[in-house]
């Protein structure tokens, strides 16, 4: 699933950086990529901090869906606090809506 959001998001930053390149002028293409390169370094550098903590946590024995990762199989209790659980599935409603947003106006 994250494989898929990932995908995604790319195929949306693809979107806008062949959009964006086509409408804008010769004078404004330096400024431009370098703001490109820095909104690509920042996208990359959080994707890539999330994986390598993710692995260095749970190795090669996470689960493909991430909530098991955090439930106790022997009592069926969750490692971390309800509030986390309700903060993730929360900004993962908002995303999601954020996208079908993007999608509607763009695509």
């Amino acid at each position: 699933m994250i494989d898929s959001v990932i995908y995604i998001e790319y195929l949306i930053y693809e979107y806008y950086l062949l959009a964006t390149q086509a409408t804008i002028s010769a004078p404004v293409k330096g400024k431009m990529m370098k703001g490109l390169c820095m909104c690509y370094l920042v996208v990359i550098m959080t994707f890539f901090t999330v994986a390598i903590t993710g692995y260095w946590a749970f190795g090669k024995k996470a689960n493909g869906l991430i909530f098991t990762n955090f439930l106790n199989a022997e009592t069926n209790h969750y490692f971390v606090p309800t509030w986390f659980i309700f903060l993730v599935n929360l900004f993962t409603v908002l995303q999601l809506s954020a996208v079908a947003v993007v999608n509607t106006i763009f695509f």
